[in-house]
């Protein structure tokens, strides 16, 4: 059981969300075993200013998803934001929706075009995470790596866009498949999950922090969720720890992209 705040217009889930539990008092709200964090979800059919990574804009179309959601914070923290999207893919995966994922929280379909995205914003203890998928319609954004794209064609129908409240029903379903196995989850499973479902595992990237960018093989995540590049020179090779940043794949064989 959980809250669930359904809204027709809203202008963030996120900063919806994040009002509500300052300033509401929370009795009566479910809360998290052994915590104080209440569960609490935000749904709304139309987001007018979404916000990703670094504070880019997300854009909702038609037929598609913009949510929020309380989590508490796992052990240690940065492994949340690979545990939603492992979580995400999942739960598609349970209707044969194939959804890979993108260091460091990226979702993208099966032609490797990005159809959703992930952010959390950190409040004491808990998280606040806001989700946007494309379900079937991308808007018109130019991406040089990986191109708007959506779950499913726009032509194809889906029992999950059965109903006519699916804009709120879908990110009920999806919190509460969230909630039946986030107590159980281990660090060391989150990590593998994550790397079989990697659309860049053992293939050129580059991560970009600012100024600062890296260059190498992704070999995979550490327990910390910091991603590991294998850089080789014509002498010798290492392996660095990237903790942060926007990562672009420069191969792009059999990537579709």
């Amino acid at each position: 059981m959980f809250k669930h705040l359904k809204f027709n217009s809203l202008g963030s889930t996120q900063d919806e969300l994040k009002s509500f539990v300052t300033q509401n008092d929370l009795a009566g709200i479910p809360l998290f075993k052994g915590t104080s964090i209440p569960k609490i979800l935000c749904s709304t059919l139309e987001q007018t200013q979404g916000f990703g990574r670094q504070g880019k804009a997300w854009v909702k179309t038609t037929s598609s998803l913009a949510f929020s959601f309380t989590l508490p914070q796992l052990t240690p923290p940065t492994l949340t934001s690979l545990f939603i999207p492992v979580m995400i893919s999942e739960f598609f995966s349970s209707y044969q929706i194939e959804v890979k994922v993108k260091w460091p929280n990226d979702l993208l379909n099966q032609k490797n075009q990005k159809c959703g995205g992930i952010i959390l914003q950190s409040k004491k203890d808990f998280f606040i995470v806001g989700v946007g998928i494309n379900l079937k319609k991308a808007p018109n954004i130019s991406r040089i790596q990986f191109p708007s794209g959506s779950l499913l064609s726009e032509d194809q129908d889906h029992p999950l866009l059965s109903s006519t409240s699916y804009a709120h029903d879908l990110p009920a379903s999806i919190y509460e498949f969230i909630l039946n196995r986030f107590t159980s989850v281990q660090a060391e499973d989150i990590r593998r999950s994550w790397q079989e479902k990697c659309a860049h595992l053992n293939v050129s990237v580059e991560i970009k922090d600012q100024d600062k960018i890296e260059k190498g093989i992704f070999i995979g995540i550490d327990n910390f969720g910091q991603a590991i590049l294998k850089t080789e020179t014509n002498e010798s090779s290492k392996e660095i720890v990237v903790s942060n940043g926007s990562l672009l794949i420069t191969e792009k064989k059999d990537l579709g992209i």
